[in-house]
């Protein structure tokens, strides 16, 4: 069941991305470089190998290392968002660009909380299950 409701979620984002207009504005590659690779470096240092084949393991260590890693994808997310406001205000006097640049600077923040929706929160467990 919760993987239907996983495929519906992904579908209704996929449909409105698609709606949007062009797909291209969700696609920037410095933004998921920056993501991805923060990401796994945290994962390997905490948990070592288990970051990569985790969802092999037992409950307990599944928990723990979706739990990790759904923390880190955000935060890394919005650190993603900061870098990017941070380079966009550098360059305001180009007025024109300020639109474009804080639409990319918030991408890193999209691809942080899909990291953590698709990847992360299905091995994290239900804490109220008896």
């Amino acid at each position: 069941m919760k993987f239907i409701f996983a495929i519906l979620a992904f579908a209704s984002l996929c449909v409105s991305v698609w709606m949007s207009g062009s797909y291209y504005y969700f696609i920037d590659w410095p933004s998921l470089i920056f993501v991805i690779f923060p990401l796994a470096g945290l994962l390997m240092a905490k948990h070592g190998k288990l970051a990569f084949t985790f969802y092999k393991e037992s409950e307990d260590v599944k928990q723990k290392v979706a739990h990790d890693g759904g923390i880190y994808s955000i935060l890394i997310g919005f650190l993603g968002t900061l870098v990017g406001i941070i380079v966009m205000f550098a360059n305001i006097s180009d007025q024109a660009a300020l639109g474009p640049a804080m639409a990319v600077s918030f991408v890193s923040t999209i691809y942080g909380l899909l990291a953590y929706l698709f990847v992360f929160f299905p091995f994290m467990g239900n804490k109220g299950e008896a």
